[in-house]
């Protein structure tokens, strides 16, 4: 699974990428606050 998610990420351009990342990080700080 891991392996997968990385060729997946290594295929994507690095825009999406940090878009993703940044998202999760968005998701994560909303969660914490509602916590």
């Amino acid at each position: 699974m891991t392996t997968i998610s990385k060729t997946r990420i290594d295929g994507m351009p690095i825009g999406l990428t940090l878009a993703l990342l940044l998202a999760c990080a968005v998701n994560l700080a909303v969660l914490a606050r509602w916590l």
